[in-house]
């Protein structure tokens, strides 16, 4: 009887331990939870890394079809 005592913390731990890891709710989420933080830092990452690469290249697109567009300063349109 002495020997039982002892041994029953154990014994509860791997039998719950036995029913979490058989209960699967939940497992998609994180799943889910960890591709979104994944992707979140890669996005950052290349947002760091090329930022000003991108800045650059919209503004001289910008000034570029500023250049060619008309000008909306005209007499009126008739």
């Amino acid at each position: 009887m002495l020997n039982l005592i002892p041994s029953l913390p154990t014994h509860l731990l791997t039998r719950s331990f036995r029913e979490l890891s058989a209960d699967r709710r939940g497992v998609t989420a994180l799943e889910y939870g960890l591709l979104a933080g994944l992707i979140a830092v890669a996005l950052i990452g290349v947002l760091t890394t090329f930022g000003h690469k991108v800045e650059g290249l919209f503004t001289n697109v910008s000034t570029d079809v500023a250049g060619v567009a008309p000008s909306t300063t005209g007499t009126g349109g008739t």
